[in-house]
């Protein structure tokens, strides 16, 4: 049983046949003094993992803060491949640069699931 919905998301992935690719952008969460409950989140680095046993938020973490830069929030999405096999990274790049200019773009980013650092799922919207 997965213990929050990061291991969640993680066992739904490896559960999918031939494989896949979990797509990670860590995020920055700014938040705007003057306007509560309202800011802005940056993507930090992007990152993408094969999925397999012993990948679980704990894992994530441990790896996203080795690079040293602050982060605050995951947002995440799962990449198979239609022939059954696992995506390379090659193939994963494209998709984690949309997902930082959907981001950075105010684009739709309600196909990505975002999670805290304790790998509760959140809910954000965007400014109009």
């Amino acid at each position: 049983m997965a213990s929050n919905d990061f291991d969640a998301l993680i066992e739904t992935a490896l559960g999918e046949s031939g494989g896949a690719r979990l797509l990670l952008v860590l995020l920055r969460s700014e938040t705007d003094a003057q306007t509560s409950g309202s800011g802005s989140l940056t993507p930090v680095l992007a990152n993408d993992v094969v999925v397999e046993a012993g990948v679980d938020l704990d894992a994530v973490v441990r790896q996203a803060d080795l690079v040293g830069l602050p982060w605050d929030l995951i947002m995440a999405a799962v990449l198979t491949d239609p022939t059954g096999n696992v995506p390379s990274s090659a193939a994963a790049e494209p998709h984690l640069k949309k997902m930082a200019d959907d981001l950075m773009r105010s684009g739709d980013v309600s196909r990505y699931a975002v999670f805290d650092r304790t790998g509760n799922r959140l809910s954000i919207s965007r400014a109009h």
